[in-house]
């Protein structure tokens, strides 16, 4: 394979099969690794499309900055898509978000604002706007609204169908922006094709179940109210995985079946378990790799710990 650029491998990941969850289950469970894109997580998909749709629509031109608040993946798929098509990029995040994280957004050619930690993404969401407008040639990503973000998962939508010779019953992902949900939805419906889409979301905020939020430590899911992409396409169906349960997949996938993939892949794993049914092919999406998260605590075993663990390790 020969690609032209980085953005041209945005897509085409593999699906793999998920032992363990296809045994208990009965189920073929296939993990669709979106770690394999070019910044590493499921974000480019969602990037690119908004950014593309933005030149095409006029609103963003070579040359110009485009600005987002993220602490996460957002940002890295923001400043990759940013290096290849030659915008300049700004990510604004808070003063407490990771210095390795800092440093990987800065090697990719990105600027990074700092924002109180006391103000927490609200603050930077805030400054974000700010920015944008005292930066003449500047627009900001917006990817809980911008309709261009679910429209970037018709690919995906197309790619689970082929390979799985179009025998997919259900696809489980997690809702942060819920555009990639509300994106795959949207397109099986469109071809006409009965496949249900479920999302996952933190036990200790299940606001796509009516819930309040609490603290939890599922980074990139949870965000603490309903997404406008999850209401604009009514989608129902959801599974709630608690931190403990998320964390404790992710540690079994790691030791059992050398997948090292983030929290919120972890919590997705676990409800497709649940969800599965006897016969079914049902495809987990996991949003990225582990390695970004080795810094948080409980993560992966410390020195002296065992691997697989047993707290939290439920169904």
């Amino acid at each position: 394979m020969r690609a032209e650029n980085a953005l041209a491998l945005v897509g085409e990941t593999p699906l793999v099969r998920l032992g363990r969850a296809s045994r208990e289950s009965g189920a073929l469970v296939l993990g669709k690794l979106e770690a394999y894109n070019p910044s590493g997580s499921v974000k480019d998909r969602a990037v690119l499309a908004m950014v593309r749709a933005a030149e095409e629509g006029g609103r963003l031109a070579p040359g110009m900055s485009l600005v987002v608040a993220s602490a996460g993946n957002l940002a890295l798929s923001a400043a990759v898509v940013a290096a290849v098509r030659g915008y300049r990029c700004v990510v604004v995040a808070p003063e407490s978000a990771p210095a390795e994280w800092r440093r990987l957004v800065m090697g990719l050619g990105a600027e990074v604002v700092a924002t109180p930690a006391a103000d927490g993404m609200g603050g930077a969401l805030r400054r974000a706007q700010q920015e944008g407008r005292a930066r003449p040639e500047a627009w900001v990503l917006s990817p809980f609204t911008d309709e261009a973000a679910p429209a970037g998962f018709a690919a995906m939508a197309e790619e689970i169908w082929r390979d799985t010779d179009g025998r997919v019953a259900r696809v489980v992902v997690g809702v942060g922006t819920a555009a990639t949900a509300a994106g795959l939805s949207a397109a099986f419906a469109a071809r006409g094709r009965s496949v249900r889409v479920v999302g996952v979301e933190p036990a200790e905020a299940p606001n796509l179940h009516g819930g309040g939020g609490q603290p939890h430590r599922i980074a990139g899911i949870g965000t603490g109210f309903v997404p406008p992409h999850w209401q604009a396409a009514r989608l129902t169906e959801s599974v709630a995985v608690s931190s403990a349960d998320a964390v404790a997949e992710c540690r079994r996938l790691a030791a059992e079946e050398g997948l090292l993939v983030g929290p919120s892949s972890g919590a997705v794993v676990r409800a497709a378990r649940l969800c599965a049914r006897p016969g079914e092919v049902v495809v987990a999406v996991l949003a990225d790799g582990g390695e970004r998260y080795l810094a948080q605590p409980g993560y992966l075993p410390e020195a002296g710990e065992g691997g697989a663990p047993t707290p939290g390790d439920g169904p």
